[in-house]
C-alpha cells in the first residue's frame, strides 16, 4: 500500500478553477487510478453543501468517485456499494445540532452583523431557508475590515466562528472545521495522521494544513499567501502549478519519498 492511505482534497480552487467549468484532467485521473490501485482512498473536504458538492462532481466528470465527502466543513458522508451516499457517524447530526443551537444563541449578534453588512457597498447577504448564514464580500480590504467587526461583535460567544473561502464568509461553530472533521474521519476508518495527505488553497483549508491532522500537506500555486505560509511552516509542499495540476505535482512529490 502507498504511504498515502487517504488523499484529502478541497474542491473549488484546488481541483478546479471555480470561475470556470472545471472537469477532471487526464493527468489527475491517472494519479487517482494509481492511488486507488495501491489501496488508497479519497475524500473531498469542501465548504460546499452536500447537494452542491454532488453537482460539482457531476460537472467534474471523473470516472473515479471519492469514497467519502466532507461537506460544509462538518458533515461526513460515505459512498455505499449501491452508489448511494449515507451519513457516516453521529458527527454530522451533532454538528448540525450544535451549529443550530449556537446560531440561536447568537441571534442578537447576528442582527448586529446584518446591520453592519448593510453599511458596506457591494456586500451581499447570504440566506438559506430564510436564515442569515453568511456574506459575499468581493473586496479584500472590505473583507479584512468586516472580519475585525465580526470578531468584535461576537466576542462574548467563544464557540462562534466563521469559514472564509475567497469572497465567501459563512458563520460556523468553532469545533467544526475541515481539520476536526478530517480527524474524525480518520478515527472512524482507523488511520493515523502519518497516512494522510491534505491539499487545499484557501482560508477554510488552514485547519487541515497545519500538520496536526495530516502529516503530509500541500497546496497548489494559486493558493492564498496564508495557506502557502502554513504549508511551508508544516514542512509541506507548495506546488509550482495551479489547481489539479498542482495536486498531481504534490501527489508525485510525496509518492517519490516512499
Amino acid at each position: 500500500m502507498s504511504t498515502i492511505a487517504l488523499l484529502c482534497t478541497d474542491f473549488d480552487g484546488t481541483l478546479i478553477d471555480p470561475f470556470f467549468q472545471g472537469q477532471c484532467t487526464e493527468e489527475f485521473l491517472s494519479r487517482l487510478f494509481c492511488h486507488q490501485q495501491d489501496g488508497g482512498t479519497w475524500v473531498i473536504n469542501t465548504g460546499r453543501s452536500f447537494t452542491y458538492t454532488l453537482e460539482g462532481l457531476s460537472k467534474f466528470r471523473s470516472p473515479v468517485s471519492p469514497e467519502y465527502i466532507i461537506s460544509l466543513e462538518r458533515e461526513i458522508y460515505r459512498r455505499i456499494p449501491s452508489g448511494e451516499w449515507k451519513y457516516f457517524s453521529e458527527w454530522t447530526e451533532a454538528g448540525r445540532a450544535q451549529h443550530k443551537e449556537l446560531m440561536l444563541q447568537c441571534r442578537e449578534s447576528l442582527q448586529e452583523i446584518y446591520k453592519q453588512a448593510l453599511r458596506y457597498h457591494g456586500v451581499t447577504i447570504v440566506r438559506e431557508q430564510e436564515a442569515f448564514i453568511g456574506l459575499i464580500i468581493p473586496e479584500e480590504k472590505t473583507m479584512r475590515r468586516f472580519i475585525l467587526e465580526l470578531e468584535d461583535i461576537c466576542r462574548h460567544f467563544p464557540k462562534f466562528s466563521f469559514q472564509r473561502n475567497t469572497i465567501y464568509l459563512r458563520f460556523s461553530h468553532a469545533d467544526y472545521h475541515k481539520g476536526s472533521t478530517l480527524a474524525e474521519l480518520c478515527r472512524l476508518i482507523n488511520l493515523s495522521r502519518e497516512a494522510v495527505l491534505a491539499i487545499g488553497d484557501s482560508y477554510n483549508d488552514l485547519p487541515m494544513l497545519g500538520g496536526e491532522t495530516a502529516s503530509m500537506c500541500a497546496c497548489p500555486a494559486n493558493a492564498v499567501a496564508a495557506v502557502k505560509q502554513a504549508v511551508a511552516h508544516a514542512g509541506g509542499f507548495v506546488a509550482s502549478r495551479t489547481f489539479a495540476s498542482g495536486v498531481v505535482e504534490a501527489m508525485d512529490h510525496f509518492r517519490s519519498r516512499e
